[in-house]
């Protein structure tokens, strides 16, 4: 069996494009599209060297991953926002409390005194 020279060849998976031979195995590092990434291989498959002229990039070691991780968010926005909505719903119900009560809906009162005026009685004894 003749040893391939390490670089990336067909994947021999088919999942990606590329992985990447050292020379010995196939390692994790596989590519798609120019994007790299890990796969480990499948553990009950037997992979055999790669073909003479399956190569599908330049020899070249694959680059390291970098992993970037986020920093951990503190809830103090969180609580901020709560807050403000919450001070936003009170603001509203109390406009609009304020505005039933200025646009007379809630009292039947007229205003103005209104006038009124009785007729005299009238007479129904026929002496008249």
């Amino acid at each position: 069996m003749s040893t391939m020279d390490p670089g990336w060849y067909r994947d021999p998976t088919g999942r990606y494009a590329s992985r990447y031979w050292d020379g010995q195995q196939w390692t994790n590092q596989v590519s798609s599209g120019g994007a790299n990434a890990t796969d480990e291989p499948p553990s009950d498959m037997v992979f055999v060297p790669p073909a003479p002229g399956t190569a599908s990039m330049p020899a070249a070691t694959p680059a390291p991953l970098q992993i970037t991780q986020e920093a951990p968010r503190s809830p103090i926005g969180t609580v901020i926002a709560v807050v403000l909505g919450i001070i936003a719903v009170v603001v509203v119900v109390v406009v609009l409390a304020n505005q039933s009560g200025d646009d007379g809906g809630g009292s039947t009162q007229p205003t103005e005194p209104v006038a009124t005026t009785q007729a005299p009685p009238s007479d129904t004894s026929g002496d008249g």
